[in-house]
């Protein structure tokens, strides 16, 4: 993968996480966001679940903002030809900032 590639990838999934944190109750110091694609060459089915171990029972919907950032990180990487399949974005709260990070099955 090129240097720009991999730049133009982390900046969106970072975005990804932003989203997210402005998503989840205040309440909520952690958060997991587990994505999942499906894709043929008829239709590409994207899934995600949100939670927080902190609060199991409690699991989130992605909003219309969640979706249009998961939509524009898979487009980034169709057209870069970086397939990708599941991916979990982390964000937890440590003092008064929040730390972001991804990780790929």
């Amino acid at each position: 993968m090129a240097q720009s590639d991999e730049k133009d990838m982390w900046v969106v999934l970072r975005g990804i996480g932003e989203v997210l944190i402005v998503t989840v109750p205040e309440k909520w110091k952690e958060a997991t966001m587990r994505i999942e694609v499906q894709a043929s060459p008829a239709q590409t089915i994207i899934k995600s679940t949100i939670w927080s171990e902190q609060f199991p029972l409690e699991i989130l919907e992605a909003n219309e903002e969640i979706w249009t950032a998961i939509r524009e990180f898979q487009l980034l990487c169709l057209h870069k030809g970086l397939p990708w399949v599941k991916l979990n974005t982390r964000i937890e709260r440590v003092g008064p900032n929040w730390t972001i990070s991804n990780e790929f099955d």
